[in-house]
């Protein structure tokens, strides 16, 4: 009974080893599976990120594109109001003692946001994805566009100071006028 009992035991240990080493396989063969699905997964989101990050690309250039243009558009329009502000000071014949300080002031200004749009046109880059640092490319441009707009706002606010000084001349000079008219009657 003994020798039963022993070879029982011995069978019963050997289909557990059996069992067991198959249990293993079928384990490490899911573990396989597993970790092979965990790369796939990883590929395609690398893969899903890499082409959503290529169909941004166009968008983001084209929108580069566009801040560039728009800081010319600006320069351009602003020279184009200086240019009848001084055309109407001379056909009025307006007299301001402090014109050539403004208009000295207005020119510098002029001159530095001209420099700030040459600036971002001459250094303005695609962006691209399999860059080194597209992050970093694009803060480099925003510091280079927030020089140009502080450039441009300024131009435009000395152009106003000239605006302001050259209409209080004309209503210093229309209350002249209407009280020497009314000194004559």
């Amino acid at each position: 009974m003994r020798k039963f009992v022993t070879k029982t035991l011995l069978s019963s240990f050997a289909l557990v080893l059996v069992f067991s080493g198959s249990a293993i396989a079928i384990n490490s063969l899911s573990n396989d599976k597993a970790v092979q699905a965990q790369e796939a997964a990883k590929l395609r989101l690398e893969g899903a990120k890499l082409k959503a990050c290529e169909n941004r690309e166009r968008a983001v250039n084209s929108i580069l594109d566009r801040i560039a243009n728009r800081g010319e558009r600006r320069l351009n329009v602003y020279s184009a109001i200086f240019q009848k502000v001084q055309d109407f000071y001379v056909k009025k014949g307006i007299s301001l003692s402090n014109y050539d300080a403004l208009v000295a002031e207005v020119n510098a200004k002029k001159e530095a946001a001209q420099a700030a749009v040459d600036a971002i046109k001459a250094e303005q880059v695609d962006f691209t994805c399999d860059g080194t640092d597209p992050k970093g490319v694009a803060a480099g441009f925003k510091e280079d566009l927030k020089a140009e707009i502080k450039a441009l706002h300024d131009y435009q606010q000395s152009i106003k100071n000239l605006i302001v000084a050259v209409k209080t001349a004309i209503a210093d000079s229309n209350q002249n006028n209407s009280a020497s008219g009314e000194g004559e009657q």
